[in-house]
């Protein structure tokens, strides 16, 4: 059986005074010479506090713009930090230990392909990938950044050279980031879990495909020969059946029957909206 699989290959914030008074009085030539005299103290006076007052004012200012950004750093609340529900991480600059899932999404004729990698992310750099279509893991290293997210993969198959890629960081959080590349490209990071790969298990493009064909061919008359496989946007797995040995259009007189499946439990439902239990029903094959 032909199975067709869309997969892809392949997304920050920081941010002012015056006064006035005068007097007179005109009552005989000694108390205006009296008056006078005590204004001019008091006129005195008062600009001696002026000057005090500004000397203070002045002196309470910062002396440059570091210090104004010293300053700023200083006020920089945890929420801009980027504190999450990962905990109390607080860099910015880079992810966050623990598990993330990766969406990459680009589009062909108008179809966007989508495919989806889990990342066990450790604070040295180092981490594991798993892919959702095949299952397939591989040791990685990482690099996140203000101008570039890199990921390198040790992939067998080229010895002791490295795979990957390399991007230019949109945004980076807390609890997500954005990764663009060069040809519009991106991946959507969104933290996922402090757990490690070993510590979870989900069913891969391959494995659902498998047990769906399976599946229906031992409820239904009908055989199901090729299936389509693509990651929906609310990330269930979407598994378009067909009789012919090629995927044809939803609906067409080879079309089956659509699941939507849950990758963690293999349950769902069908085109109709039934429940769909892949993984209970194995026994029965």
């Amino acid at each position: 059986m032909k199975k067709f699989r869309l997969l892809s290959a392949a997304a920050a914030v920081l941010t002012a005074v015056c006064l006035t008074s005068c007097g007179h009085d005109d009552e005989g030539s000694e108390a205006l010479l009296s008056s006078s005299a005590e204004e001019q103290q008091t006129s005195t006076q008062t600009e001696e506090t002026s000057a005090d007052t500004t000397e203070a004012e002045t002196a309470s200012l910062p002396e440059s713009t570091e210090e104004i950004q010293e300053e700023t750093e200083t006020e920089t609340t945890s929420e801009e930090k980027g504190q999450g529900v990962n905990g109390s991480y607080e860099d910015v600059h880079t992810i966050a230990p623990g598990l993330w899932l990766a969406t990459s999404d680009f589009y062909i004729d108008g179809i966007n392909l989508r495919q989806q990698f889990f990342y066990e992310v450790n604070a040295d750099g180092t981490g594991v990938m798993a892919v959702q279509s095949t299952g397939e893991r591989e040791e990685v290293t990482y690099t996140f950044t203000d101008t570039e997210a890199t990921v390198e993969v040790v992939a067998p198959m080229y010895g002791d050279e490295k795979a990957g890629f390399s991007g230019t960081p949109n945004y980076i959080n807390a609890d997500t980031a954005e990764v663009v590349y060069s040809d519009g490209s991106s991946t959507l990071w969104r933290y996922f879990s402090d757990q490690k790969l070993d510590d979870i298990h989900f069913f891969s493009n391959s494995e659902l495909s498998d047990l769906a064909e399976s599946f229906y061919n031992s409820t239904d008359g009908r055989e199901c020969q090729s299936i389509r496989v693509y990651i929906g946007e609310d990330d269930m797995i979407i598994l378009e059946l067909f009789e012919a040995p090629e995927p044809g259009e939803v609906g067409d007189e080879n079309y089956l029957d659509t699941y939507r499946i849950d990758r963690f439990t293999g349950k769902g439902t069908d085109k109709n909206g039934e429940e769909v239990d892949l993984v209970a029903s194995m026994s029965q094959w």
